[in-house]
């Protein structure tokens, strides 16, 4: 495969060329090689990285997470277990955050079913928001 630039790769990774630049910035992927002009060329390797990146973010990897996946997955002795921890405790973070959204959604939805909804001043939604202390979250 030939070296294409960044456009192309953003268009072969759907980031765009602002997001393959702040993952270069950042660490999480090799630096491309440059051409004659100084651009930004990037070799199969580099888009493979790019597109595991890509789609880690999709399910909740962060920045600093998809740079540990990075480093694994073009490790010469990565195994699959290390790669599964990560993405075991990532299953974990997203059923605790699960967890808390069910919750706010139930004293929510009891609020919404609590208000009358009608043409009178008294709304028991905002008088629950405007009693409610951050330490009762």
């Amino acid at each position: 495969m030939a070296m294409i630039n960044i456009r192309e790769a953003a268009a072969q990774t759907k980031l765009t060329t602002k997001a393959i630049r702040y993952y270069e910035d950042k660490g999480v992927i090799l630096s491309p090689a440059r051409d004659i002009n100084g651009y930004r060329i990037y070799s199969k390797e580099v888009l493979e990285q790019l597109t595991l990146v890509s789609n880690a973010r999709k399910v909740g990897f962060s920045i600093e997470e998809c740079k540990e996946l990075v480093e694994l997955a073009y490790k010469p002795t990565m195994t699959a277990s290390e790669i599964k921890e990560k993405a075991h405790r990532k299953v974990c973070e997203i059923q605790e955050q699960i967890d808390r959204l069910s919750v706010v959604k139930a004293h929510l939805q009891q609020l919404v079913d609590n208000c009358p909804g009608d043409n009178s001043t008294y709304c028991p939604i905002v008088e629950e928001f405007k009693s409610r202390s951050e330490s009762q979250d």
